[in-house]
């Protein structure tokens, strides 16, 4: 075993590596979204709830179901080709959450009552239950 040397092979930067640009952008957005999909669920837990206590569990349910999740769906990943579950992902994604930014904007008769919960939430309505 050699020593550690300072070369300048060893000290190249990761942004010149092809591709690491588009990966750390993706990746960053991805955690981004991540963490505003946690802050949403307590939110909607609160605004239903009226309870701080009960935005907090919902939000732990909901990162439990997340990790329990991710074990299965490592497992399909493993098993499919990457680049086609992305787009799948990505699409899929798009369209649930235009769905629902639809649904808080439009809140039209033909959606279901979760969506005009929403809707009257960020609106500031007060819900009749």
């Amino acid at each position: 075993m050699g020593a550690v040397t300072d070369t300048s092979a060893a000290r190249r930067s990761f942004w010149r590596a092809p591709n690491y640009a588009a990966w750390f952008t993706a990746d960053t957005a991805s955690a981004a979204g991540g963490s505003l999909r946690a802050l949403a669920v307590s939110l909607a837990g609160y605004a239903v709830s009226g309870s701080t206590a009960a935005a907090g569990w919902l939000g732990t349910a909901a990162l439990i179901a997340q990790q329990v999740a991710s074990v299965f769906g490592g497992t399909f990943v493993d098993r499919h080709e990457r680049r086609t579950l992305i787009v799948i992902n990505a699409a899929v994604g798009v369209c649930t959450w235009g769905e629902c930014g639809g649904a808080v904007r439009g809140a039209h008769a033909h959606l279901p009552a979760a969506a005009r919960d929403c809707y009257a939430w960020f609106c500031g309505q007060r819900l009749s239950w």
